[in-house]
């Protein structure tokens, strides 16, 4: 049960075999998942699955999660996994979100900080990255 949200990595000869891995199971992930993850087999890709797998095969699962530190840490939106009572297909049906004239991200009555993972594409708007250039004069 790994959830690959981002990575975070040094150049390492362990780095390249875990990422060789990765890309074999993905670029193979109905076989693999035939294999490793039958109970729970996909009809699509996932990168955290392919990770899950790569993490079994490797056994590195102690090298490669860190469940003692707090950083790093981002907020993730996919709305399924807010906690709601009845989830949203899209969490900004939701919950408004709203930029300060200095860009801080507010989502609902929450001041956003650190890496936000938004997770549906129609969130970055026009209107936002205008903002967005304007503020740091390119």
């Amino acid at each position: 049960n790994l959830y690959a949200g981002f990575h975070y990595f040094k150049k390492s000869e362990f780095a390249k075999e875990f990422y060789t891995w990765l890309e074999l199971v993905m670029n193979n992930w109905e076989l693999f998942y035939s294999k490793y993850a039958k109970e729970l087999y996909q009809k699509s890709l996932s990168v955290d699955l392919s990770a899950s797998i790569v993490a079994k095969i490797l056994n590195c699962d102690k090298k490669i999660t860190n469940n003692k530190s707090l950083f790093p840490s981002f907020t993730h939106m996919k709305s399924y996994v807010q906690g709601w009572e009845q989830p949203s297909s899209k969490w900004q049906n939701r919950v408004g979100s709203y930029l300060t004239p200095e860009l801080k991200l507010k989502i609902g009555n929450h001041m956003q900080q650190g890496i936000f993972h938004y997770t549906e594409k129609d969130f970055v708007t026009y209107d936002k990255i205008k903002k967005y250039t304007k503020w740091l004069k390119v």
